[in-house]
């Protein structure tokens, strides 16, 4: 009779230990080698389904309980599960958690959060004390600027990093889809609304609503197609910016160039033959965020002062226009804010509460409730300028007569009524 033999491996006690893994609510527990690599772990599909693990690793981390949820990199987890042991005598307790990623726009502040919990949802996330903060109340998307709802869960989106705003740097788009131009998903009454970030572009409306902008394109107050690179916050007057889609485009592209601030700039966007000059400059002017009151077009260094001509009266064949916007005021006034100073048109009458909001505009500042804006003169005596007083006010200030008017912009925290 042939004997076949047996092999049996002896395990000292002290090559094994207990590993506790967890998922949200759900924890498994396992008697290993200490020199089982961190990364088996992961893939071991038998200790993965008792913890109703069902989405990707790729977006997850695995942290240490014991070190303070220390997170274990990438080139880490090829080190063994032993190297983690705080003491001989104790089990080793891994957290699976989604790794999240939230900044504001301008990135001043940038977090990491790890999330363990499958069903917390956006709302939960903003009452985290990471979150707590006076003026930023929203998480939108980086990828559609989209303004994300409160109720939505986390793991039913397709992204990890997201955008911290507040209520100012937000807007609602209404979209209308006449019968004949619809083409995307709206209610019964052919609307779309979505709240979205006022940097957002028109490509990223298009993109979000499965525009074809070789088909279909967004008309802004029934008369101009504004360019796919404009941004929302050019187009904002009201709480909400209404589009209507329609079918093709209209006829005439207009390019807009002017200089601000030393600088080159152009928009572009589409119209009928039928606008006025007036309507025109008043377009130009909302794209490009300066004040239509000090600024009027030219072509071919010829200036278009009358208001009432129709863009099909000076060339009735062309569908491609090219303007340029120049300033008509008399003074400027110059203005300087955190070591960047900008000159702005204006005139005697001019409310400095105008300056300030157009300054506000040029500085790229989204108005917020916790802080307040003042400008001082640059005078002998740095007087602060209420906002109730014009430039005339001001050029009062000067011993001399004044063309460009000196100012400086502070902004101040707003104490808080109790």
């Amino acid at each position: 009779m042939e004997i076949t033999p047996t092999i049996i491996d002896c395990i000292s006690p002290n090559a094994l230990i207990n590993v506790i893994l967890s998922y949200d609510t759900s924890r498994e527990t396992i008697l290993t080698l200490k020199s089982l690599p961190v990364t088996d772990l992961l893939n071991n599909e038998t200790l993965l389904k008792p913890l109703k693990f069902e989405n990707s690793l790729r977006d997850h981390v695995l942290v240490l309980e014991d070190r303070n949820n220390q997170v274990i990199s990438e080139d880490s987890m090829q080190q063994s599960v032993g190297s983690y042991l705080v003491s001989e005598d104790e089990s080793i307790r891994f957290r699976i958690c989604l790794l999240i990623e939230i900044s504001t726009y301008d990135k001043a502040l940038e977090i990491q959060m790890q999330i363990s919990n499958r069903n917390i949802t956006i709302g939960n996330l903003l009452q985290l004390p990471q979150l707590k903060h006076d003026s930023y109340k929203y998480l939108a998307s980086s990828k559609t600027h989209q303004v994300i709802s409160n109720d939505e869960k986390l793991s039913n989106l397709d992204e990890r990093k997201f955008i911290f705003v507040r209520e100012s740097e937000t807007c609602f788009v209404s979209i209308e889809a006449p019968n004949e131009s619809r083409s995307m998903t709206t209610t019964a009454e052919n609307v779309v609304h979505q709240q979205l970030l006022v940097y957002a572009t028109l490509a990223a409306v298009y993109k979000k609503n499965s525009i074809d902008d070789e088909y279909q394109h967004l008309l802004c107050a029934n008369d101009f197609v504004p360019s796919m690179a404009t941004k929302l916050s050019a187009l904002q007057e009201n709480s909400t910016i209404r589009f209507t889609l329609i079918n093709g485009n209209l006829p005439v592209s207009v390019q807009v160039s002017t200089i601000l601030n030393d600088e080159e700039y152009s928009i572009q966007f589409h119209c009928k033959r039928e606008i006025t000059i007036e309507r025109l400059c008043q377009i130009a002017c909302k794209l490009l965020n300066v004040n239509n009151e000090f600024y009027q077009l030219t072509i071919d260094d010829v200036i278009l002062d009358d208001n009432e001509m129709s863009l099909d009266a000076i060339d009735p064949d062309s569908t491609n226009i090219q303007l340029n916007l120049v300033s008509k005021a008399a003074m400027i006034s110059l203005i300087t804010y955190e070591n960047k100073t900008i000159k702005l048109p204006c005139n005697k009458e001019t409310l400095v509460s105008s300056v300030l909001n157009q300054a506000c505009l040029a500085f790229c500042i989204t108005r917020e409730d916790t802080y307040v804006y003042t400008l001082y003169a640059l005078d002998a005596d740095q007087t602060q300028i209420d906002s109730a007083m014009t430039v005339n006010d001001i050029c009062g200030l000067f011993p001399e007569k004044q063309t460009e008017i000196p100012l400086l912009m502070k902004k101040n925290r707003m104490l808080k009524k109790h």
